[in-house]
C-alpha cells in the first residue's frame, strides 16, 4: 500500500502544483499585470494631459495646416507627444522639451513655406496661361488631320483585283 499511497500523493502534488501555477499566471501576469497597464496607461494619459496644458499656444497654429500635410484625421499634439517620447534622453532632466517641440514645428513650418512656394508657383502659371492662349488666336489655329476615310467592302474588292491584275 505504501507504493500506491505515494503514486496517490505524486498525483495530488502534481496536480496542487499545476493548480498553483494557474493561480500565479492569474495573479501575476493577468490581475497585476493588468493593473500595471492600467496604471501606466492612467499615467500616460496624465503626461500628455500635460504636455498639451505646456505646449498647447506653440501647436496650435499648426493643428489645421498639418491635416493638410498628413491627413484629415492627423492628430499633431499626439504625434508630437509620441515623437517626444521616443525621443534619446525623454524623462531625463536634460531633455529639452520646448527645444524639442520646437524643432517639430519648423519642421512643419518648412513643409507649409514649401507648399505655399509651389502653389504661388502653379498660381503664376495659370496667371501666364490665358495670356500665352491670346497669343496662339493671332496665329492660324491648328487643324487637326483628317481621318482618312474608310472604303466599303466593294472598294476593297475592285482595288484588290485591280492590284491582282497588275502584277
Amino acid at each position: 500500500m505504501d507504493k500506491e499511497f505515494a503514486m496517490k500523493l505524486r498525483a495530488s502534488l502534481e496536480a496542487l502544483d499545476s493548480r498553483i501555477s494557474g493561480l500565479e499566471h492569474l495573479v501575476n501576469d493577468v490581475i497585476i499585470g493588468g493593473l500595471k497597464s492600467a496604471a501606466d496607461e492612467y499615467d500616460d494619459d496624465v503626461k500628455f494631459s500635460e504636455f498639451v496644458d505646456r505646449n498647447k499656444e506653440a501647436y496650435e497654429p499648426f493643428v489645421e495646416p498639418s491635416t493638410i500635410i498628413y491627413g484629415e484625421d492627423f492628430d499633431l499634439p499626439s504625434d508630437i507627444y509620441e515623437k517626444m517620447k521616443s525621443a534619446e534622453g525623454y524623462g531625463t532632466e536634460e531633455f529639452d522639451e520646448a527645444g524639442f517641440v520646437s524643432n517639430i514645428l519648423k519642421d512643419i513650418q518648412d513643409k507649409i513655406d514649401a507648399l505655399e512656394a509651389l502653389k504661388d508657383k502653379v498660381e503664376d502659371k495659370a496667371e501666364e496661361q490665358p495670356a500665352k492662349e491670346e497669343k496662339s488666336e493671332d496665329k492660324e489655329e491648328m487643324k487637326e488631320p483628317e481621318e482618312p476615310e474608310i472604303p466599303s467592302d466593294e472598294e476593297l474588292s475592285k482595288d484588290f483585283d485591280d492590284f491582282a491584275t497588275r502584277n
